[in-house]
């Protein structure tokens, strides 16, 4: 198996970080490392209130599919502020 990237998922408030290596960066992988990264973090008692993504596939109608009922930002590649 090749990995070809990866999810980084960093939870500023808490300092959660959480990293999978996918072997596509196609939306149905990102969305299964997104699903992953959220069960971790609550099994460790880490809550989202908001999500903040850049770039495809964050953009992709998949993902924001599956965090619909959760707020998200967006913003330019490498462009990662916090507030």
């Amino acid at each position: 198996m090749c990995y070809v990237g990866g999810l980084l998922d960093i939870d500023h408030s808490s300092d959660y970080v959480f990293l999978r290596n996918q072997v596509s960066l196609r939306s149905g992988d990102t969305v299964r490392s997104m699903r992953e990264f959220k069960k971790e973090a609550l099994q460790c008692g880490v809550k989202f209130k908001k999500f903040h993504a850049d770039n495809f596939p964050f953009n992709s109608e998949e993902f924001k599919a599956h965090v619909q009922d959760r707020p998200q930002t967006f913003s330019g590649v490498g462009a990662h502020q916090c507030k």
